[in-house]
């Protein structure tokens, strides 16, 4: 709801048109009153505030022009929150002194956990921040402890003379910093007006890129605490599990054990992925999306052969209301060309936004599973991630895409990094992955890879077209690696049979060093290696 901005003088003062450019710049976040608070060099607060824009505050400027070699200045734009009575004057305006400790904070702090402090400590203001001053006094001055126990949103900077450190604080709300060397240290709730600063000083349109590096200006990771020195001007940076409230969420269950759930096509890699987290004993269950596409009863026939051989659980989700009107090669009647030389190795059979949507929604499983039954961990696992898939043009499923998903966690839930993703297969080839599963005896003919597969109700049988470019990397995959393929397949005869492949002679490969790329952890794969 404000607008946050500070710089600390490490080097040299800055300039008053400078500082005039980091403070107009917190406007755009809050236009409800300013305030400022200069830390001196005899390590004492003088705070200006006042119920006026910090443009209109002609008095404030001035100071700030007789002020400006001060060691540290931070001040704030206010923005006053729905959930509080707009009254005129300066009686509820930031920054908060209180004792040793001067604190300008955007966000908000729970109402239950300001009545919880007020029980103990004495306010001196009507302003939620205040309670973080109180909680930092609470746990010692332990900033972490304090952040998680706090509930709110908080992106603040926080003095500490007793301590001589300053601490930037950002959960999920924006927070940037910057550093020029000759100069200082500057922070902001807005990057943009960082970079527009770096560029007048330095001329630069980009971060700081070398070894030896001038300058550097980037927001602040989600949930960190920049803990700074300022005598040495040492930096810790400190992440905080953050503290939801949230009734549904029944954290007195305490459950050590991981699950991980499987977004499973039916294919040979969520099968094979499946399969080798089982073997290593985690509770896995498969989630299979129906989203009208062609091939679904022979995928689904697949998905439940494999979870019935197997002995894993399965859910399936119907999203074929959402995707029935969306334009795709894999939804309706249209000509398949996925395995001509034009389709294979493009994104012709592009369906909207699907590896998103379906990795959100099982994000959501996961989030109901850790709050309803404990799970310490939630992994996440799809047989979209792999070698092979990640260089066939398809960007959802690349290992950048995967990590974009990890970033998406941070914000879309509140379980923080108890909801993880588990790319086993990220580093094989379709074909090692066809090897692995003979291996270490996968039921590989139970699987479905096909753009427009045939489940045949009366022969119980799945029949796979040999046309499509789905297919055919399968079949390629098995051959190089030496696999005899015991699927059913049938030829449409409607697209071009070109020759794309050549030298489908199997392969050998070490299946040790298989089992060392896969991504699990060492105990999970000296499991897998006595299996072999």
């Amino acid at each position: 709801m404000c607008g946050i901005a500070g710089y600390w003088a490490r080097e040299s003062s800055l300039d008053f048109e400078h500082l005039n450019t980091l403070f107009v710049g917190t406007e755009k976040r809050g236009q409800d009153g300013f305030g400022i608070c200069f830390y001196t060099k005899d390590n004492k607060y003088l705070i200006f505030k006042s119920d006026k824009n910090y443009s209109q505050t002609n008095n404030i400027r001035e100071i700030l022009k007789q002020r400006y070699d001060l060691p540290i200045v931070m001040g704030i734009s206010r923005a006053t929150p729905e959930t509080e009575v707009p009254t005129s004057g300066i009686t509820n305006q930031q920054p908060i002194q209180e004792d040793d400790f001067v604190i300008c904070h955007n966000g908000s702090v729970s109402d239950s956990l300001c009545d919880e402090l007020r029980k103990e400590y004495s306010f001196n203001t009507k302003i939620d921040s205040e309670a973080i001053l109180h909680a930092y006094k609470k746990f010692n001055y332990n900033m972490k402890r304090t952040m998680e126990y706090l509930q709110g949103a908080f992106a603040f900077s926080l003095i500490d003379r007793r301590k001589g450190k300053l601490y930037l604080v950002n959960s999920y709300l924006p927070l940037s910093h910057m550093y020029i060397r000759g100069y200082g240290y500057f922070w902001h709730s807005d990057l943009e007006t960082l970079e527009k600063i770096r560029f007048d000083i330095t001329g630069a349109t980009r971060d700081g890129m070398c070894v030896w590096e001038q300058w550097y200006c980037h927001e602040l990771p989600p949930y960190t605490i920049v803990e700074t020195d300022l005598d040495s001007g040492f930096q810790n940076f400190i992440s905080f599990t953050p503290n939801f409230d949230c009734p549904s969420w029944n954290k007195e269950i305490e459950n050590n054990a991981s699950k991980c759930l499987v977004v499973a096509s039916g294919g040979m890699d969520s099968g094979l992925t499946t399969f080798i987290l089982k073997q290593c004993g985690y509770d896995v269950e498969m989630i299979h999306f129906s989203y009208g596409q062609r091939s679904e009863e022979g995928e689904r026939f697949a998905v439940r052969n494999i979870a019935n051989y197997h002995k894993i659980p399965i859910r399936v989700i119907d999203l074929s209301n959402i995707y029935s009107t969306m334009n795709s090669m894999l939804i309706g009647d249209s000509e398949l060309i996925t395995g001509t030389r034009r389709g294979i190795k493009s994104t012709v059979a592009w369906v909207p936004g699907r590896n998103a949507v379906f990795s959100s929604i099982v994000c959501a499983i996961a989030e109901n599973c850790i709050m309803s039954f404990g799970y310490k961990t939630v992994y996440i696992a799809a047989g979209f991630s792999q070698l092979s898939e990640e260089t066939n043009s398809y960007p959802d499923n690349s290992s950048r895409f995967i990590n974009s998903l990890a970033n998406m966690i941070q914000f879309g839930y509140i379980v923080g990094k108890r909801i993880q993703f588990m790319s086993v297969l990220q580093n094989l080839t379709k074909t090692e992955s066809w090897y692995l599963a003979d291996y270490l005896g996968f039921a590989h003919y139970l699987t479905c890879s096909c753009d427009d597969a045939i489940y045949e109700p009366s022969s119980n049988k799945i029949y796979l077209c040999e046309d499509c470019g789905s297919t055919k990397l399968s079949v390629w995959a098995a051959k190089r690696a030496g696999v005899t393929d015991l699927r059913n397949f049938y030829k449409k005869g409607k697209v071009e049979d070109e020759k794309i492949v050549e030298n489908l002679e199997p392969q050998h490969f070490d299946i040790e060093n298989l089992i060392n790329r896969l991504i699990l952890t060492e105990e999970n794969k000296n499991r897998l290696k006595q299996i072999v």
